[in-house]
């Protein structure tokens, strides 16, 4: 647990990351601009608060909550206070009809994901938005975003590293194309991609290795694709084994949408696809499996962290039937065999290059 200060609460912080602070200077600086130009007055919003600190701050004001992330869901819920009813975790969409004076809008990695959400805040009227992030993560490109959809963007001094801009008098002037189509070749896949999407214009280049050197399914019948992002490993492991019941995880809410409408697209049988929006598999009652497939992230937000693999690398283990095996592809630099062996008995290596290796885990 980590202490958190700001003008309106001084909480504690539990978050996913050992020995890692779960919260920036980013999130104070969101509350002390709160309250130096609104104190007390007007109803709040906080959209993309990271594991809580934005929100819990301010759960004396019952803040609307607007987040993509399972992940904050299952942390807001550990850090909210006893006693205070817990807020409803709204999707991203629903800002477009929020009724709130002022919106805490902590800065997102994706361009095409803050663009989106500037948007939907550009259509409501009167709204005040007040956007904060770490100096080293803010692009001038997201500058630009904000110039596209405000008239007003005042830019305040930098403090700590971190930075901060307040947003008014909303004008969309740029279109956003909320979703994509990606075509996967060689594979015979299409993939909708919604706004959030890891690799959201392309195949990304781990998952295409994953497809080239893909294993053999053809003796199983549950496959869990874990971080199934798009959905294209489970979608690819049912292309080719029409047998399989395929259960699609990720923590991103735009990843189970574009999951869910990959498969429609691709005319695959929906009865035998299951989505589920949610922290790795914390409290899913899943059946066991046969075998997982994970293309999991190396970066929790900005952070390079291997903790939240080897929670996958865990947790797959437990979901597995005896004999069971786990295919995960990571880049090469990073220590999935140890984190892998702590688990598995039986670890060997399938395919591997000068980025990439795709590892198999027997139970």
């Amino acid at each position: 647990m980590s202490l958190f200060k700001s003008p309106f609460a001084t909480i504690k912080l539990a978050g996913p990351i050992p020995a890692t602070r779960p919260w920036s200077q980013a999130d104070a600086y969101l509350l002390d601009t709160l309250a130096a130009q609104w104190g007390d007055s007007g109803k709040v919003a906080t959209v993309n608060d990271q594991y809580g600190a934005i929100s819990v701050s301010l759960a004396g004001r019952q803040p609307l909550v607007y987040n993509d992330s399972a992940i904050f869901a299952h942390y807001l819920a550990i850090n909210w206070p006893a006693g205070k009813p817990l807020p409803t975790v709204r999707p991203i969409d629903e800002i477009s009809s929020a009724d709130a004076d002022v919106f805490l809008l902590r800065l997102p990695k994706n361009l095409h994901f803050f663009r989106y959400q500037l948007s939907l805040l550009a259509g409501l009227p009167g709204c005040q938005v007040i956007v904060a992030g770490m100096q080293k993560h803010w692009p001038a490109s997201f500058f630009q975003a904000a110039h596209d959809f405000f008239a007003e963007v005042e830019v305040l001094p930098g403090i700590k590293k971190a930075k901060c801009m307040v947003l008014s008098k909303p004008h969309a002037k740029a279109a956003v194309v909320k979703s994509v189509t990606v075509n996967a070749e060689p594979f015979g896949l299409q993939l909708h991609n919604e706004p959030n999407v890891f690799s959201r214009e392309q195949l990304d280049i781990g998952s295409r290795f994953f497809l080239e050197n893909f294993p053999d399914l053809i003796d199983c019948h549950r496959v869990l694709d874990l971080a199934c992002g798009n959905g294209v490993l489970g979608m690819y492991a049912l292309k080719l084994n029409p047998q399989l019941s395929l259960s699609f995880v990720d923590e991103s809410r735009f990843a189970i949408e574009s999951c869910r409408a990959s498969v429609a697209l691709n005319k695959l049988p929906q009865a035998q696809c299951h989505f589920f929006h949610n922290d790795i598999l914390n409290g899913l009652q899943l059946q066991p499996v046969d075998a997982v497939l994970c293309n999991p992230p190396f970066h929790q937000q900005h952070a390079v962290s291997d903790a939240v693999a080897g929670r996958m690398i865990a947790q797959s283990h437990d979901c597995l039937l005896p004999g069971g095996m786990l295919f995960l592809i990571g880049n090469r630099h990073l220590p999935y065999f140890r984190l892998l062996r702590r688990k598995f008995a039986r670890v060997s290596t399938l395919a591997g290059n000068d980025k990439f290796t795709l590892y198999q885990a027997s139970k």
